[in-house]
């Protein structure tokens, strides 16, 4: 209680600097907060139609009932496959017609022009492009098999966007975070700098060196505590005034700021305070 009395009072009294500090701290935290709530919520998007990620195979017309059934055996045993499943045409004319958009095209074809086809669902750790180039080309060499499409290039599309986002996403974060513990280590160290001859006086009378550091690392945790909540509340209101747009252009699916969003921001503001200061030497100047 005495170390966070003196991390108070150190901090009242410096309040123009921990003012500056705490800003600085707000406007990078509110910056990273918005990227990881945008990235997350991307993601989610993303994994959504990933999950969507599938191989479609048309088979013969002329292909026996017994033939089909070893068929899927066949693909259901190979690694990486969730589920392989026969859809014959009818089916999939029905599907066709459930949407709106071509319901009226349906209804003027009067023969069925989809083929029957065989669906291959991937799991999670396959849908990649080497793990649906080789189940595709698998799927290709059986019997019974006219053609095989999973989208190649609009799945290879979709991945290199994966992984450009999250390599820019990787950079802009990591220069977030050194800017804001630059800056808490900067004012740690101004602090100390400008306090020296009491640091001095103090160490003199027989104050001990690390308790000097904990009032520094306190005040510093302190002060990164205080951006973050200012940031992750910032970043609530914001979303509060415009989760009506964003659901619009989101189709309701947007995940919303929530507890371990804020507490996240707020305890790693303070976690950054804390590492930017737990390094910083407190000895005697000869000055």
């Amino acid at each position: 209680m005495k170390i966070f009395k003196e991390a108070i009072k150190t901090i009242s009294k410096n309040r123009f600097t921990a003012a500056t500090t705490v800003a600085v701290l707000v406007c990078n935290m509110l910056i990273l907060g918005i990227s990881f709530h945008v990235i997350r919520n991307l993601n989610k998007f993303l994994n959504e139609v990933n999950s969507s990620v599938q191989i479609t195979a048309y088979t013969s017309e002329k292909i026996k009932p017994e033939d089909l059934v070893q068929m899927i055996a066949q693909i259901k045993a190979q690694a990486g496959v969730s589920d392989c499943h026969y859809v014959p045409k009818e089916e999939a004319i029905k599907r066709f017609a459930s949407d709106p958009d071509f319901k009226s095209y349906v209804d003027n074809v009067k023969e069925n022009p989809l083929p029957n086809a065989v669906q291959v669902e991937v799991e999670k750790e396959h849908r990649n492009n080497k793990g649906l180039q080789e189940l595709a080309a698998f799927v290709g060499t059986l019997p019974g098999i006219k053609e095989v499409i999973y989208r190649k290039e609009e799945t290879e599309r979709f991945f290199n966007i994966v992984s450009g986002v999250e390599l820019f996403v990787s950079g802009y974060a990591l220069i977030l975070v050194l800017s804001s513990a630059f800056v808490i280590t900067s004012t740690v160290r101004n602090n100390i700098h400008s306090r020296r001859g009491l640091i001095n006086s103090m160490l003199k009378s027989g104050s001990k060196a690390d308790a000097l550091k904990e009032v520094f690392i306190l005040e510093s945790v302190i002060l990164g505590a205080v951006g973050g909540f200012i940031a992750a509340s910032l970043l609530f209101l914001m979303e509060m005034a415009v989760i009506g747009k964003i659901n619009m252009l989101w189709s309701d699916k947007w995940a919303r700021v929530d507890f371990a969003l804020f507490s996240g921001i707020v305890l790693f503001s303070a976690a950054l305070g804390f590492l930017s200061s737990v390094f910083i030497r407190i000895e005697q100047s000869n000055s």
